[in-house]
């Protein structure tokens, strides 16, 4: 994929392209057929010596100059990956050039595109790469490689690059043998007004790769992967994607440090839709996820809802034989998880607090509601700012995490109020049969077990808990496991305490459980 992206046309060193009559279309003057060929020899296409491009035929329509039977020569060294590209057409929108002799155009197309490696391979291929409603210093700097230019100023300044369009679509990466299929493909993908400050629109659409190792074949297939509304920092360049791999975290990285930033709202939503995962054994479907983030007068609201993911045996692939027997003793024939979470930020008070339903839910299984609010969180993101900026620590040359300044980093958070409820929905019921057949005893007896280790468990609890929260914890642990129910658990402190205070009352073997406000209850399940 990573061929792919740097080579999308002329964009691996530039990257950029886009196409013709889009919803991003000008309405540009009529251009003089003078001015375009005045362009068009600025930057050698008129026929001149050209090391970069060469081609059959050159029409003009209208404004625009169409090339037929296209080569792109992208090998100025032995370290370049993109090779020698073949297109059918290229085509120039509008060519002219500015009062200081640069390029501009409205547009930038290529069209059938192939990467040719030694003895005729095909890399890979692209049924479009598109460029429009590029700035000047991004219309300039294509001009000077189609120009076949290696100056120092060849994409120098590409962080002014801006553009209403760029994408590539019908891409695809041949497999290594004939019947292996595309390692990759997708139909499109594309990033949509690029300013200064936000990416109106990232979308990856009818994805999919295929990976083969020693364990087998693994698929990932997505319909869509969108973002809108993505803020852009002076971190990051959206530009980056196209030279980055999957391998490669750097991209990520650059752009989720804005997390830690004083920008919170990263996006104003993101979506996947239609994603089927398959790994030797299991095949994993999700039918949505969406995440939103709005921020009005400095309170950023996030609210992220789940629906199906589908956990299941792949009955095709003969490791999954052994998780289909283990799902058949739960009486289970897929895991279908469930998620929704909707939390509030507010700088002013420092709070950080859950509103509304907030759970992950197995069906036929489990619910589990959680809740919190904490404050502090301003100082939070400080400490977590500072992790980011200080220098990587290195240990015989390789990366290494700094786990103290890691875990110190949450010392700021106020612990007003954490909870956590469990739900019992047949889980237990479940559970305990499939434990007991492995053992050979009735589930009513593996209940019981479980029971005595809870109780055993809880005797060697430190000497600084009170007897009231051990009573507590036997008392309701104990209850949830005979009988079901709902368990809860929630941590409550009479003042609040940080995170820093807890660490450092355990690191001193002193934890004040009183301070904590700690407490454990269980329902008997509705009817009883």
């Amino acid at each position: 994929m990573k061929r792919v992206l740097m080579a999308a046309a002329l964009v691996a060193m530039l990257c950029g392209l886009a196409p013709i009559g889009s919803v991003h279309a000008q309405h540009l003057p009529r251009l003089a057929r003078a001015d375009a060929d005045a362009a068009l020899a600025a930057i050698r296409l008129d026929g001149a010596d050209n090391e970069v491009v060469s081609f059959e035929r050159a029409v003009y329509r209208r404004g625009t100059y169409i090339f037929t039977n296209v080569v792109v020569n992208l090998e100025r060294d032995a370290e370049s990956p993109a090779g020698v590209v073949h297109a059918a057409r290229m085509i120039l929108d509008s060519p002219r050039l500015d009062s200081e002799g640069r390029l501009l155009l409205h547009a930038f197309v290529l069209e059938e595109v192939e990467q040719v490696l030694d003895a005729g391979a095909v890399g890979f291929t692209l049924g479009r790469v598109m460029l429009e409603a590029p700035n000047a210093e991004m219309s300039a700097n294509l001009g000077r490689i189609l120009r076949g230019d290696h100056g120092a100023e060849v994409g120098a300044d590409k962080d002014l690059y801006r553009f209403g369009l760029l994408a590539v679509d019908d891409a695809a990466e041949p497999g290594r043998t004939s019947d292996a299929g595309a390692p990759f493909a997708f139909d499109r993908l594309a990033f949509i007004g690029y300013t200064a400050n936000t990416l109106q629109r990232f979308e990856l659409l009818g994805f999919t790769a295929r990976v083969e190792n020693e364990a087998g074949v693994n698929h990932l297939d997505m319909a869509e992967l969108s973002v809108d509304g993505l803020m852009i920092s002076s971190q990051f360049s959206v530009l980056d994607v196209f030279s980055a791999g999957p391998g490669d975290t750097g991209f990520f990285r650059s752009y989720f440090a804005m997390e830690m930033g004083e920008q919170l709202n990263l996006f104003d939503r993101l979506r996947v839709r239609n994603l089927t995962a398959t790994i030797p054994g299991h095949r994993v479907t999700l039918d949505e996820i969406v995440i939103t983030m709005d921020q009005r007068d400095a309170v950023l609201d996030t609210r992220m809802r789940m629906g199906s993911l589908r956990i299941m045996p792949d009955l095709e692939d003969p490791a999954g034989a052994q998780l289909a027997n283990r799902f058949d003793q739960l009486g289970y024939e897929s895991l279908d998880l469930s998620l929704q979470g909707h939390s509030v930020y507010d700088p002013q008070s420092g709070r950080v607090f859950t509103t509304g339903e907030n759970y992950l839910a197995l069906r036929d299984g489990f619910r589990l509601d959680f809740a919190h609010d904490l404050g502090g969180y301003p100082e939070f993101l400080a400490n977590q700012r500072g992790l980011s900026e200080r220098p990587s620590a290195t240990v015989d040359g390789k990366s290494a995490s700094d786990a103290e300044g890691v875990s110190s980093a949450a010392d700021p958070l106020v612990i007003n109020r954490i909870a956590l409820r469990l739900e019992d929905r047949s889980i237990l019921e479940r559970g305990f049969a499939a434990a007991a057949a492995d053992q050979g005893i009735t589930p009513e007896a593996m209940r019981s077990q479980a029971g005595v280790l809870v109780l055993v468990g809880l005797m060697s609890a430190p000497p600084e808990m009170p007897q009231t929260l051990v009573t507590q914890l036997a008392t309701a642990v104990s209850a949830f496991i005979a009988q079901g129910g709902t368990l809860e658990i929630v941590m409550q402190p009479p003042s609040p305490v940080t995170i820093g205070e807890i660490r450092a009352r355990r690191e001193a073997g002193a934890v004040d459980f009183e301070a904590l406000g700690l407490g454990v209850t269980a329902e008997a399940p509705r009817g009883r």
